[in-house]
């Protein structure tokens, strides 16, 4: 492969295959509290910190299977979901550690054109708690999730 194919260019000239959950991946190494940021059972997008190795070989994994996209491990990155955990003011960089990671597993396929997807999931809240906290920065919220992903 000599040139970087777009991924529209690829979108429209074959079917991409995405990778599949991180979540349950992240379970086969059967992880402890110990294993998360300041002990904190589950806080899957703090493993960055903790164990980029792990979400390094979940991509890998991902691509020897075949999957041409990966996505970041950064479903519960946005502000909201990283304040619960102590890393709200932390937002960027954390989206940024996610996507580099992501994107240096890709890099060291050269086969064909690999992708990284940004995951962006939910506030964690349902509807109704939504309009209790409500406010007008909601939406800066985010904004910071996305504004290292929009970066080229």
């Amino acid at each position: 492969m000599t040139e970087k194919e777009s991924f529209l260019d690829a979108l429209k000239n074959r079917v991409l295959l995405f990778d599949g959950a991180m979540g349950t991946e992240i379970q086969k190494y059967d992880p402890s509290p110990e294993d998360f940021p300041n002990n904190q059972d589950g806080f899957n997008d703090g493993l960055i910190l903790t164990h980029p190795d792990w979400i390094k070989q979940i991509h890998r994994n991902y691509l020897d299977a075949g999957s041409d996209c990966i996505e970041t491990n950064s479903f519960g990155s946005n502000k909201i979901k990283l304040d619960e955990y102590g890393f709200g003011d932390q937002t960027v960089d954390f989206n940024k550690k996610i996507a580099l990671l992501a994107s240096e597993v890709c890099a060291e396929y050269s086969d064909t054109s690999r992708f990284v997807i940004g995951s962006m999931g939910p506030t964690g809240y349902l509807p109704v708690l939504m309009i209790l906290i409500w406010d007008k920065n909601l939406l800066m919220k985010f904004v910071k999730h996305l504004n290292y992903k929009l970066k080229d």
